[in-house]
């Protein structure tokens, strides 16, 4: 069993093998939700509330392993960060970010 992702430790170099953090610092008291989605359909979703300055952050476990041969930027390598926040009066912003999702085979 992976061991948690650390926060602390993911968001610092040298990072937390297997981790991504997302940080978003925007409408303080939101709920927000950051969505991993990963090429093979997988995802992972966590829900939070922004402090009274705006800032969230999440540290998620990556288990996703690209197939065995797959190169930088090919689109089974490509992992999708989304996160939407929701404000008290029920605003929504959203936003989206692309990252490349190469880990070691072990």
């Amino acid at each position: 069993m992976r061991a948690a992702c650390n926060p602390v430790t993911s968001a610092v170099s040298p990072y937390q093998p297997g981790c991504e953090v997302v940080f978003s610092d925007w409408l303080p008291g939101a709920l927000v939700t950051y969505t991993i989605s990963y090429a093979d359909g997988t995802s992972s979703t966590f829900t939070g509330t922004a402090d009274a300055n705006g800032h969230l952050q999440h540290a998620f476990a990556v288990a996703y392993q690209p197939p065995a041969g797959a190169t930088h930027g090919r689109p089974e390598t490509r992992v999708w960060i989304s996160v939407v926040a929701t404000s008290a009066d029920g605003a929504q912003v959203k936003s989206a970010c692309l990252r490349f999702a190469i880990l070691p085979r072990t």
